[in-house]
């Protein structure tokens, strides 16, 4: 057996003995140890249950904390035409102006996938925009210089809608003045009959190969009838702006709180226009195809942004791939398809 000696000597003043004892037994607060194994057990039994609540995430505000987050859709009416912020590539003005079904039952949708590669990919969430969430025509009717590149082609034309939103041709000849309502296209005819597709949705001196359109200052106004400038408020445009104030439908990102419940902190996002007029969807790039030597062979990583998750500030923000530029009006321009030969 363990048996403590302990020796006493006579000493003057207090007679006290001190006689220490331990304390420190084996079973102490044994119970609390059992009860954390019993936990650890029971955890690599059957798993500590996955943490799937879910975090509203905002978009990044910009240095001057706005927080707008505006997406620009652009159509094209065929391969060879310039991209045009208008619904009128795919709707009539009468569709667009009354908000007919074929065009308020239209939408686009935003994928937002896990990896870029199209053969492995899963879809983890979609964002929905009606497509009458657009814009109003702010400005209404505009006037433009034009003048053909070759000043000795005195038989091109120009067929435009006027502020009226009458249909008007008339010869360039060596350059003239006209007021085009905003949103529209013009259609440039030199005298060869060569023809180019533009719009006035932009309001900007534009240079093409045959002509140069200027902006120009002069006063537009509507001569006759009734004035179609007073309801172009009604036309809309592909322009649809989310804020944390205002317009908050599908501004915000439901998201998983935890970064480590799917491991993943950037997601891809495509874009695709639904038209319920002919029941078909059309797919977008982030930029011209045409700029692409082979239209019809653009790089895969063209047709997704990037899409990153702040976890600490709850927090998201778009990029283009592997860039870090956040990008607070994100553009695309529709895709159009190779021919079926």
């Amino acid at each position: 057996m363990d048996v403590n000696k302990i020796k006493i000597l006579q000493s003057i003043g207090n007679k006290e003995i001190v006689v220490p004892l331990s304390v420190d037994w084996d079973f102490s607060n044994r119970e609390n140890d059992l009860i954390k194994e019993q936990n650890n057990i029971v955890d690599n039994v059957i798993n500590k249950p996955t943490n799937y609540e879910l975090q509203r995430f905002s978009y990044k505000p910009d240095i001057n904390g706005l927080t707008k987050l505006i997406y620009n859709f652009f159509f094209k009416s065929n391969l060879n035409a310039l991209p045009t912020k208008s619904y009128l590539t795919k709707f009539t003005n009468e569709e667009v102006f009354f908000r007919s079904n074929p065009f308020k039952k239209s939408f686009f949708k935003l994928d937002l996938y896990d990896k870029l590669d199209p053969t492995s990919q899963k879809i983890y969430l979609s964002i929905v925009l009606t497509a009458d969430r657009g814009k109003p025509l702010v400005k209404t009717c505009t006037s433009y210089y034009i003048v053909p590149q070759d000043i000795t082609d005195i038989n091109s034309t120009i067929e435009y809608t006027d502020c009226c939103g009458i249909s008007v041709t008339q010869n360039i000849g060596t350059g003239i003045n006209f007021c085009a309502a905003n949103g529209n296209t013009g259609i440039f005819t030199n005298g060869s009959g060569v023809t180019i597709e533009f719009n006035f949705t932009e309001n900007s001196t534009t240079s093409y190969t045959n002509f140069i359109v200027i902006l120009d200052s002069l006063q537009c106004s509507c001569d006759s009838g009734v004035d179609y400038t007073t309801d172009l408020e009604r036309l809309i445009i592909p322009e649809i702006e989310l804020d944390f104030i205002g317009n908050q439908e599908s501004y915000f990102i439901y998201w998983f709180e935890n970064k480590d419940t799917v491991s993943i902190d950037k997601l891809y996002m495509s874009a695709k226009f639904f038209d319920a007029g002919e029941g078909g969807y059309t797919k977008f790039s982030r930029v011209d195809q045409n700029t692409f030597g082979k239209p019809f062979n653009l790089p895969n990583e063209y047709f997704y942004y990037e899409l990153n998750f702040d976890y600490l500030n709850s927090e998201y923000y778009i990029v283009e791939p592997g860039l870090t530029n956040v990008i607070y009006e994100p553009t695309w321009i529709e895709y159009v398809n190779p021919p079926i030969s």
